[in-house]
């Protein structure tokens, strides 16, 4: 009976981690000043990160592609450091504002399958600002 409880507990970070929902890919995310597509992947220090894919408008993505390579950055991180904090929830992360070259705290909330909330808050979430994302 020691030996089962053992290696019950053993297992159980295993299975709380089989558990965590998967939201890598590529999703559509819609913003305040156009749309794009951005890639959510795991990086190797376990964190999740999310990198500009393309804009909606071929005039935006010229011009986001265009700063890219003045700045000499081969890729843009809209997402980054995440941590599976709770029930379909990512935290610790922060997102940028494309449009404003500004990093916000951001949570991120998968609400079913194919739709991704993707909250961007200031002072301590008393301002925030949320968008759905879909794939």
């Amino acid at each position: 009976m020691k030996w089962a409880f053992l290696g019950l507990m053993l297992m159980l970070p295993i299975l709380s981690f089989a558990q965590q929902p998967d939201i890598t890919g590529t999703w559509h995310a819609p913003g305040e000043q156009g749309s794009g597509t951005v890639e959510i992947y795991y990086g190797a220090d376990g964190k999740l990160y999310g990198k500009f894919v393309q804009a909606t408008d071929p005039e935006q993505d010229k011009e986001i592609r265009q700063r890219l390579k003045e700045e000499g950055k081969s890729q843009l991180l809209i997402l980054k450091d995440f941590k599976y904090s709770s029930k379909n929830t990512w935290t610790g992360g922060t997102v940028l504002s494309v449009s404003r070259g500004t990093r916000y705290d951001c949570k991120l909330r998968l609400k079913d399958a194919n739709h991704l909330e993707v909250t961007g808050y200031v002072a301590f979430g008393l301002f925030s600002k949320s968008f759905t994302w879909y794939r």
